[in-house]
């Protein structure tokens, strides 16, 4: 495992290596912010989504509590 050089503005580590990073720049060369959903457009008044990731599913459940859970 590579030695931690630094945090992104994220707070996400980043190796010293920096060739190993993904290659998703913006215009500026940064990284593209991550994608936001709302939890309401994702669900549309159901209690469980399915993603589906490599082939695998997971559900993505909303609890009695307004809690998310993510299981394989």
């Amino acid at each position: 495992m590579k030695k931690v050089e630094e945090r992104a503005s994220n707070n996400c580590l980043l190796p010293m290596d920096k060739s190993l990073t993904l290659q998703r720049g913006t215009k500026h060369g940064g990284v593209a912010p991550p994608s936001r959903f709302r939890s309401d457009d994702l669900f549309q008044g159901r209690t469980e989504v399915v993603i589906v990731h490599h082939g695998r599913e997971y559900r993505l459940r909303l609890t009695q509590n307004d809690k998310l859970i993510l299981t394989a």
